[in-house]
């Protein structure tokens, strides 16, 4: 019980680390002298899969601590 609190926690540490260091992914980068709107950002879309991954890494450790407090 008390390893997987813990796993949480990192899980946790690690979505709010990751939620707090997207801005500088996402910056614009330098713009050509002819295009004055600027560029798209290069994320499309990598953040919402990453988001996904934790979400569903979170689920299967619930699901596998749940398995092992049945056994129990």
């Amino acid at each position: 019980m008390k390893k997987s609190i813990k796993i949480f926690k990192m899980m946790m540490i690690f979505g709010v680390l990751l939620i707090c260091a997207t801005p500088a992914f996402a910056d614009d980068g330098p713009t050509l002298p002819d295009d004055p709107e600027g560029t798209v950002p290069i994320d499309g879309g990598l953040s919402l899969l990453v988001a996904a991954g934790v979400g569903y890494a979170v689920k299967r450790k619930k699901m596998q601590a749940n398995k092992n407090e049945i056994l129990d």
